[in-house]
């Protein structure tokens, strides 16, 4: 199903989807289909066509995967419960805690640290390769059967 079809469901069967929404969280079990991704493999221009790492890979979960996701998460991120139980530090899933106000705290600790000559530990994580962004015309989608992969979160 697309996009357009799920915002166009009759009532009927927006029941019938939270019912299946709500089969989910009482048996805690996400069912196999929700794990699986479309996988589309995109050719970067200029690059060998015979060498793998000349293509990207771009993952589709479906749309009601994405849905139930969605609920879920802002399900936790307004629990009061949860919210008072996680750690200052952590910013995943965390209403207004962006990446960049984490860059700042972790610019803080070094200066902190340094301000008093201490050490401050810190782990850094650069990737192998710069990424790249889809969706521009340097990117052809190589055509052909999508390759289905099941994910394992």
């Amino acid at each position: 199903m697309t996009p357009k079809m799920h915002k166009e469901l009759p009532r009927k069967g927006l029941i019938a989807l939270l019912y299946i929404f709500n089969g989910i969280l009482k048996t805690q079990y996400w069912p196999e289909a929700l794990k699986t991704a479309e996988i589309i493999i995109i050719h970067m221009p200029g690059k060998d066509p015979q060498d793998p790492t000349s293509y990207r890979p771009i993952s589709f979960l479906s749309i009601i995967s994405k849905v139930l996701e969605r609920l879920l998460a802002n399900k936790i991120i307004t629990n009061e419960k949860y919210i008072n139980s996680l750690p200052d530090h952590q910013f995943g899933l965390r209403h207004k805690h962006s990446t960049i106000q984490r860059v700042y705290r972790i610019g803080h600790t070094i200066n902190e640290a340094f301000e008093k000559r201490n050490t401050a530990p810190v782990l850094f994580l650069m990737p192998a390769k710069p990424s790249i962004r889809f969706g521009t015309k340097d990117y052809s989608i190589k055509y052909g059967t999508p390759y289905r992969s099941t994910s394992t979160s």
